[in-house]
């Protein structure tokens, strides 16, 4: 485990009672066995598995990126299936490429590590590099009531205060549970505080929209990618690298 800039063996754990939906102790054979295994859809019925690779659809009518055990995503336009796991002392990966029949996987002896950049630059070691998207030069928000809702709106999410009034029922939802809850304060603690934010992109997604901002932070600049609902509440919120 890492505290600070320190690094320290993690206690003894006992592995003898791991079980599914957690603490499944493997190795990379036996992940390569699991991998060949999805691509071959031997694990069960081909439509049944299809499903887990498919966004779900909620009871408010919006679509999840996230299927029977795998987030969904696009990469260079390809789509890629994924999940990521931490326990005490280690840290995991799965990544899969279906078009290329391209698993990566990696396993590591850190705790709390995020491998999902990681196992992409491991896949372009073997399919060349993605073409990097390029992004619009960024704008003020010519709605400045939107922006600075959202401001407030961003920072009561990532603190923790979640008002019910800026933060969709959806997400306050999602960020409620476990796993939701620790990649909200993994944000937190990369961004710190939004201090401005600057427009790059609007679409509509159906009765809501997608908004795409430049973040200037108390920590660094981020890109953010945001589900505004027509209320003027985040639905979603999504964090990645400025450059």
């Amino acid at each position: 485990t890492k505290l600070g800039k320190n690094y320290n063996n993690q206690d003894f754990i006992r592995t003898g009672s791991a079980h599914g939906a957690g603490a499944v102790v493997s190795n990379g054979p036996d992940m390569a066995k699991w991998a060949i295994a999805l691509d071959e859809a031997t694990v069960c019925r081909k439509e049944i598995l299809d499903q887990a690779f498919e966004p779900i659809k909620l009871k408010s009518g919006r679509t999840f990126d996230y299927g029977l055990g795998f987030f969904i995503r696009e990469v260079a336009g390809k789509k890629v299936v994924e999940h990521g796991g931490n326990t005490f002392g280690f840290s995991a990966q799965i990544t899969r490429i279906p078009e290329e029949r391209l698993t990566v996987i990696v396993l590591g002896n850190l705790a709390g590590q995020s491998y999902t950049g990681f196992s992409i630059e491991i896949a372009e070691q073997v399919l060349g590099e993605f073409p990097k998207p390029t992004l619009p030069d960024e704008k003020e928000d010519p709605d400045q009531s939107r922006r600075n809702r959202v401001i407030d709106a961003v920072n009561s999410l990532l603190s923790g205060e979640m008002n019910p009034a800026l933060v969709d029922e959806e997400a306050r939802a999602f960020f409620g549970t476990t796993r939701g809850a620790a990649s909200r304060q993994a944000a937190g603690v990369s961004v710190g505080k939004v201090k401005a934010i600057r427009l790059i992109s609007e679409k509509k997604e159906g009765q809501d929209t997608e908004l795409r901002y430049k973040a200037y932070c108390t920590r660094g600049d981020f890109v953010m990618t945001i589900l505004w609902s027509n209320e003027g509440k985040v639905v979603r919120l999504s964090l990645g690298p400025a450059a």
